[in-house]
């Protein structure tokens, strides 16, 4: 197998699942973001404060890895699962501080089917991590998530370029149609890193040849 003996008391197994977590708040943060743009500036600082949180823990994780002697994951396993968090984190943070640069007071549903779908991946990640030290028995439950994270992004991705058709409809300055463009790549950024996250997972379980 690909997947180490995990040690649930590991600083490494720790560290991922602190990971983990973070991911999960960010991404409930986002969907609440793009629901309801009130507030905007204090929910814009605390998914701000959970980037920092997650370089954070990037960096011990990084450091950690180089004397680790009991690994819940192949290094270069949990090196790309380290990696695809961080970046899950750091597209929701450019998300959110577009939003509030660019002064959007009213969301749209394209955002908000983008959220929903970033969220509830975040959501599957942290559960698919936490399974990871008991994989042996719930291998087939952390395949049922990366497979509802992987469906969830696909569907982001197979309607990816035809998100700006209604600011087009609607008439919209080109310069509100500019600001979307970029929010949008932030949430493609996001959607990637979380599938990205999601293949790791999957691939762990896999045998080796």
């Amino acid at each position: 197998m690909r997947f180490r003996n995990a040690h649930r008391g590991s600083p490494l197994h720790f560290l991922l699942q602190q990971n983990a977590l973070n991911v999960r708040k960010t991404g409930r943060l986002l969907q609440e973001l793009m629901d309801r743009c009130d507030d905007m500036d204090i929910r814009v600082e605390e998914i701000a404060s959970l980037e920092r949180f997650g370089d954070e823990l990037a960096q011990q994780s990084s450091a950690a890895l180089q004397s680790a002697r009991f690994l819940p994951l192949e290094r270069r396993d949990f090196a790309a699962l380290t990696d695809a968090l961080d970046g899950i984190v750091d597209g929701i943070g450019s998300a959110a501080n577009a939003m509030l640069a660019y002064g959007i007071d009213a969301s749209t549903e394209r955002a908000r089917v983008m959220a929903e779908a970033i969220a509830q991946g975040c959501a599957d990640l942290e559960k698919g991590i936490g399974l990871l030290p008991e994989q042996k028995d719930r291998g087939p439950e952390i395949l049922r998530l990366t497979a509802s994270i992987k469906a969830a992004t696909a569907g982001i991705e197979r309607s990816s370029g035809g998100e700006l058709a209604p600011h087009f409809t609607e008439g919209q300055d080109a310069a509100t149609i500019l600001k979307w463009r970029d929010i949008y790549g932030h949430l493609k950024q996001a959607t990637t890193q979380t599938r990205a996250a999601a293949d790791v997972l999957e691939l762990a379980l896999l045998p080796r040849r």
